[in-house]
């Protein structure tokens, strides 16, 4: 994982190549935190910088991008689903809401339920970059920084 100001300097990515070279990988998995970390000062390395190590770090493969795909079926309550999953995994908008329309809500019925969610302090709305999460509001989102 590439961390602004932390090992995303040239010399840094160099010896990350050298290093991973030497392992001989089939393919080496970039990251950077694209999520909100608990350490609020976390930040990923700017486009330039992720490009260089791409650059520099034999056979590696861009892992930057937010993932797609289907969220998980809810084994509960949908509503309790989504606490759940935000507990451990912060969840972009787009994503809370697929919950929700997959366990068949209407778009607008679940826009209302996260609203609702906030309100009663069950989810916590923080933004990373100006993308909307939602984190459980419990004592476990006090380690993030809300909007």
């Amino acid at each position: 994982m590439l961390v602004e100001g932390v090992n995303d300097a040239p010399e840094s990515l160099e010896r990350i190549g050298e290093i991973t070279e030497s392992l001989r990988p089939t393919e080496v998995h970039v990251t950077a935190p694209i999520r909100p970390p608990s350490v609020t000062s976390v930040r990923p390395p700017s486009k330039e910088t992720l490009q260089l190590a791409l650059q520099l770090i034999p056979k590696s493969v861009d892992f930057t991008h937010p993932e797609s795909g289907e969220m998980p079926t809810p084994s509960s309550t949908p509503r309790q689903h989504l606490v759940d999953i935000s507990g451990t995994h912060p969840l972009r908008e787009e994503q809370a809401i697929s919950i929700l329309v997959g366990a068949g809500m209407t778009e607008q019925d679940a826009s209302r339920d996260l609203d609702a969610l906030v309100r009663s302090s069950s989810l916590v709305v923080l933004s990373r970059d100006g993308v909307r999460f939602y984190v459980r509001g419990s004592a476990q989102a006090s380690r993030f920084q809300h909007v």
